[in-house]
This record gives C-alpha cells, structure tokens and sequence, in this order.
C-alpha cells in the first residue's frame, strides 16, 4: 500500500500538532531542494523557470522568482536519480 505526500504531511501535522511542536519550517533552498524533480519535468514539458516559480507562488504562498530557482535548483545528479 503507498499514501499520497499530502496524507503522510497530515499525518505529520496531526502528531506534530498533538505533541506541542510548532508547525516545521524550511528555507527557501531547502523547499526548492524538495521540489527540484517536479521543476525538472515541469521544465521538460516548457514550462519556463519564470512560470515554475508563479505557479509555486500562487499554489503556496512562497515566494521566488524565475532567477532565485534557476539558482537553487538541485541537478538531478545532486539528488541521486
């Protein structure tokens, strides 16, 4: 059996909720660290990096632009694929 990221976030947010602990946080290279292969197919079907980082904007409230993700993209090869 395999659960979507959105149920195993939920779960996380339910227990860290239960347990007293904030909300975690992550930096902006961190999170761009964390989206780097869904960038690298969104680029593949051309998507531009400006266009990325709207759609990541709108989507989550986070900014970043075409340039700062351009910056802190992780290489497929850095991520281990």
């Amino acid at each position: 059996m395999s659960y979507t990221l959105t149920q195993s976030m939920q779960a996380m947010s339910a227990l860290r909720s239960a347990a007293g602990l904030p909300p975690e946080s992550f930096s902006l290279e961190a999170v761009v660290g964390m989206i780097s292969d869904e960038v690298e197919a969104a680029r593949t079907k051309g998507l531009s990096d400006a266009e990325i980082a709207r759609l990541v904007q709108e989507s989550s409230g986070i900014e970043l632009d075409g340039p700062t993700l351009a910056k802190l993209f992780v290489p497929a090869e850095a991520r281990g694929r």
